[in-house]
């Protein structure tokens, strides 16, 4: 049977009995998975743990309560994946400056989704290590005006984003001057209200 046959599908866990399932060889070419449904702490970690070691993975969808997870496990699944979607996963500080870590090394990653996740006590400096991939979505993450300023200031320096979805600070008003020029260096820039 040809293996390519298995690399276009999503394949959907949920469960402990989806854990025996990743050992099959044929999943061993799948290319796109989501994890999610009501997990005990246990399980997910177990479940990604046998997630990370997929070599031909390339796409991640987490979804559900991710603050159980250790940081390294979500460090270790950013660094080796294109595109990771972890939209309101309810992400600890720690673990969000391990993902943003992983971001700053060397990565394969083209394209994060974090947004629902509060992102407000990430060292500006990490932040703009987002730079270095493709397509971002932190909209309603609780980003302070300094984070975006800090992150726009670095994009109009240079950038490899195509496309950044932000949140406009509640409280603080943004340069307009230095948001069109991000706007110029990225193209698709959207700061939402």
């Amino acid at each position: 049977e040809d293996p390519s046959l298995w690399t276009w599908g999503r394949l959907e866990l949920a469960s402990r009995g989806d854990l025996d399932m990743l050992h099959i060889r044929r999943l061993q070419h799948v290319q796109n998975i989501r994890v999610g449904g009501q997990l005990e702490c246990l399980e997910l970690e177990e479940l990604l743990t046998a997630v990370v070691k997929l070599e031909k993975l390339k796409f991640i969808w987490l979804s559900g309560n991710l603050s159980s997870v250790e940081p390294g496990l979500l460090k270790e699944i950013v660094s080796h994946m294109e595109e990771v979607t972890m939209s309101n996963c309810q992400l600890t500080s720690q673990q969000v400056e391990a993902i943003f870590a992983a971001v700053s090394e060397h990565t394969s990653l083209k394209t994060l989704y974090i947004d629902g996740n509060n992102l407000s006590t990430l060292q500006p400096e990490l932040l703009t290590t987002v730079n270095s991939i493709q397509k971002v979505n932190m909209y309603n993450t609780h980003l302070t005006g300094q984070q975006i300023t800090s992150l726009l200031t670095r994009a109009t320096q240079g950038t490899k984003l195509e496309s950044l979805y932000l949140p406009r600070p509640a409280t603080e008003l943004l340069d307009l001057q230095l948001e069109e020029q991000a706007r110029q260096a990225i193209g698709d820039l959207t700061i939402y209200y």
